[in-house]
C-alpha cells in the first residue's frame, strides 16, 4: 500500500527520483499484492467454504468494480481527455465526438484491472485450493528446515516458469484474437496468477511460509 502511494504521488512531476521509485516499485508491488490476496483467500475458503466466499466476494469485489466502471471511470476518462486534449463537454465525450488521435491514457478499465484479475482468481480459487490441499499431502510434516528451503526454491522457480508460460501463451495464442481493449487485463491475469497461487500455498504450508518470511542471501542474489 505504501509503495502504491509513493508511485502514484510521484506521477505529479517528471522528477528522476520519483521515476526511480516507480521502477523499483514495479518490480515487487503488484506481485506482493496478489501473493497476499492468495494467502488470505486460502484462509477464508478453509474457514467459510466456497459458496459463502463466492457470495461475499461478489459483494466486496464485484459491486465496487461495477459501480466504479459505470459511475467513476467515464468521468475520470473525460477529465483525462480534457487534460491532454482540447476541452470537450461530458456529453460530447460519451457520444464519441473526440479528435483523432486522442492523447492521454484513456481506457475503459483504468485502475480497475486488478479487480478484474481478482474476480477471475476468485472463480479459480476453489480449484487452486483443491490442488494446494492435494500438494500438502506430499509436504511431509517430518521435513527438515533444509528440505523446506529446497522446496521453496523449487516453488520460486515454478512461479518464474509460470509467469513466463503465461506470457508466452498470451503473446502466441491469445493476443492475435483478443480485442485490444482486453489485452492489458488478459495479460495481467496471466502474469499475476502464479503469485496468487503461491500465496495460497504459503497460507496452507507453515514451513514454507516460515522460509518465505526470512531473508536468504543466496536466493535473494539469484532473484
Amino acid at each position: 500500500m505504501f509503495w502504491g502511494i509513493l508511485v502514484h504521488a510521484g506521477t505529479v512531476a517528471p522528477v528522476s527520483m520519483f521515476q526511480r521509485i516507480g521502477e523499483l516499485s514495479g518490480l515487487v508491488r503488484m506481485e506482493s499484492f496478489f501473493l497476499i490476496s492468495g494467502l488470505l483467500s486460502w484462509m477464508i475458503l478453509n474457514k467459510h467454504g466456497t459458496a459463502v466466499v463466492l457470495k461475499k466476494r461478489a459483494l466486496v469485489i464485484g459491486l465496487p468494480f461495477a459501480v466504479s466502471l459505470l459511475l467513476l471511470n467515464p468521468l475520470t476518462n473525460w477529465l483525462i481527455h480534457n487534460y491532454h486534449n482540447p476541452p470537450q463537454s461530458f456529453g460530447g465525450f460519451l457520444a464519441g465526438r473526440q479528435i483523432d488521435p486522442v492523447a492521454g491514457p484513456i481506457n475503459w478499465h483504468l485502475h480497475l484491472w486488478f479487480l478484474a484479475a481478482l474476480i477471475v482468481y476468485t472463480l479459480l480459487a476453489p480449484w487452486i485450493k483443491r490442488g494446494v490441499d492435494v500438494g500438502m499431502r506430499f509436504l511431509a510434516p517430518k521435513s527438515s528446515i533444509r528440505s523446506e528451503e529446497l522446496r521453496f526454491l523449487a516453488l520460486s522457480t515454478a512461479v518464474v516458469a509460470g509467469c513466463l508460460g503465461a506470457r508466452i501463451v498470451f503473446e502466441f495464442a491469445l493476443e492475435a484474437w483478443l480485442p485490444e481493449s482486453l489485452e492489458f487485463v488478459a495479460r495481467s491475469v496471466g502474469n499475476y496468477l502464479p503469485f496468487y497461487a503461491l500465496g495460497m500455498l504459503l497460507s496452507a504450508a507453515a514451513g514454507l511460509r516460515g522460509v518465505f518470511s526470512q531473508v536468504h542471501l543466496v536466493q535473494t542474489t539469484l532473484a
